[in-house]
């Protein structure tokens, strides 16, 4: 079955922002949601290498619609890990959301199926991080993760058919 890309774009952008603002944990009462940690590089990235005033404002009416928290710097990550594992989770998360959503918004198939791959890999890095940073079980964990895992492999399977 042909799945027009455009519809595929409409369907699963939307889907991805909303589960990228839910909180999928919590420290010290604070909503985690690791698409903020986005913010520190993507606004850099944003106006250094794309072009055109056009896509600028674009990029970053969207940023600002999906990152909420001005506090970015230790929303995820907790002070019981090494700088070197913080840094490294950090970094991985942070260019895993943005190339997902740089390549979600693209409405290609070769596109959505490595932008969906990129979410799956940055959900991996999540619960790797709460379980061995944080020390929490799989079933510890807020259900936003669990569907954020399930609709980035569904996407991947529609962004095929």
């Amino acid at each position: 079955m042909f799945v027009p890309s455009w519809l595929r774009t409409i369907l699963f952008v939307p889907l991805f922002i909303f589960l990228g603002v839910l909180a999928w944990d919590y420290v010290d009462d604070t909503p985690v949601c690791p698409i903020r940690l986005v913010e520190p590089i993507s606004l850099y990235i944003v106006q250094h290498y794309l072009t055109g005033e056009g896509l600028y404002s674009n990029a970053r009416s969207i940023r600002d619609a999906v990152i909420i928290s001005p506090d970015y710097g230790q929303l995820f990550l907790t002070t019981s890990a090494s700088d070197t594992k913080k840094t490294q989770i950090y970094i991985i998360l942070s260019l895993g959301s943005l190339i997902a959503l740089a390549f979600l918004a693209i409405p290609t198939q070769v596109n959505s199926v490595i932008g969906n791959f990129i979410m799956i890999l940055v959900t991996t890095a999540f619960v790797l991080n709460s379980i061995q940073v944080r020390n929490k079980q799989l079933e510890d964990l807020l259900w936003p993760v669990y569907l954020n895992f399930i609709s980035a492999i569904v996407g991947m399977f529609a962004a095929i058919l």
